[in-house]
């Protein structure tokens, strides 16, 4: 079974923006890993 997360490569400009510029693949949190990277430019 292929891992999703290995297909997504960061130089991809539309792949950067889906994972919150990276931050969505934390393995611990990653919605609340991408609202706080988020909420800096936001504020």
């Amino acid at each position: 079974m292929n891992n999703p997360i290995s297909k997504i490569r960061l130089s991809n400009p539309a792949h950067l923006l889906a994972t919150g510029f990276g931050s969505g693949l934390s393995p611990i949190i990653p919605g609340t890993m991408v609202r706080l990277r988020l909420s800096r430019f936001i504020c």
